[in-house]
């Protein structure tokens, strides 16, 4: 169907083409009022090493005294926090958003022990919460591993960077309503075509139907009388030609043999 037919067939069924694409909008509307928003928030914490580490890496200073045992030290601080164990326990203390940890790495090759916690929840509040809960955690999850260790010997946790205000995640409303959307026109586009289509083809049976019984009238118009033989009188003939349906041929010639 090419253009031209498709606008007509929307003229056409204009009514049901305008409910369609009022339902459409209606639906994603109320989909963006009704769907939950979604918020995020996050923190990135470095490993430092101990006083000790650091006066002998780096001269006392802690920044510039990063080694691979700080890296393992971050992925197995990771693995703890994110084992089953550990995530029911802070949901039973009310630490209830989903969180990620992960250790970045600013080169693809080598792993820094910097550890970041990624936030997600439908309540703003809960993802707060749960983002300093993690990070708690995690400082609370080191001490477990240097019981052992001499205070001065002790590896720490910085916070390097904090965005634990929750924002708003907007992409998470905007895909389920884009998806409403296209649907919805879709069906706006196809529904009244394929309606249009049964009307035309009920309305070319009609016409076509309308047609024939003229052409049949007038083929009856023009059918030839019938021949009357010679010898018969008309009334007999009219007698045949009405009763020849329903008498015997000896009926019909008993018939002929009483004309006068």
């Amino acid at each position: 169907m090419d253009l031209k037919e498709t606008f007509k067939a929307f003229r056409r069924q204009w009514i049901l083409t305008a409910a369609l694409l009022l339902l459409t909008l209606i639906i994603t509307l109320g989909s963006a009022i009704k769907l939950p928003a979604s918020y995020k928030a996050s923190v990135t914490v470095a490993l430092l090493n101990s006083a000790t580490s650091s006066q002998a890496i780096g001269g006392g200073n802690p920044y510039l005294s990063f080694d691979e045992s700080l890296v393992e030290t971050a992925n197995v601080l990771v693995i703890e926090v994110s084992n089953q164990q550990t995530t029911a326990a802070l949901h039973r203390q009310g630490y209830t958003a989903s969180f990620q940890a992960a250790v970045l790495s600013e080169n693809p090759e080598n792993e820094e022990p910097f550890i970041q916690v990624s936030v997600a929840g439908k309540n703003a509040g809960g993802v707060e919460q749960t983002v300093h809960g993690v990070t708690a955690e995690l400082g609370s999850l080191l001490g477990q591993l240097q019981a052992n260790v001499s205070p001065k010997n002790r590896a720490t946790l910085q916070i390097m960077a904090q965005d634990d205000q929750p924002a708003r995640v907007i992409s998470s409303k905007i895909k389920p309503l884009v998806g409403f959307l296209g649907v919805g026109l879709v069906l706006t586009f196809i529904i009244p075509q394929a309606v249009e289509g049964v009307a035309a083809r009920r309305r070319a049976r009609k016409h076509g139907s309308a047609a024939t019984e003229p052409e049949a009238a007038a083929n009856v118009e023009r059918k030839p009388a019938a021949k009357m033989e010679p010898g018969i009188a008309p009334a007999a003939h009219d007698m045949l030609a009405s009763n020849s349906t329903r008498h015997s041929p000896e009926e019909r010639r008993e018939a002929i043999l009483r004309e006068p």
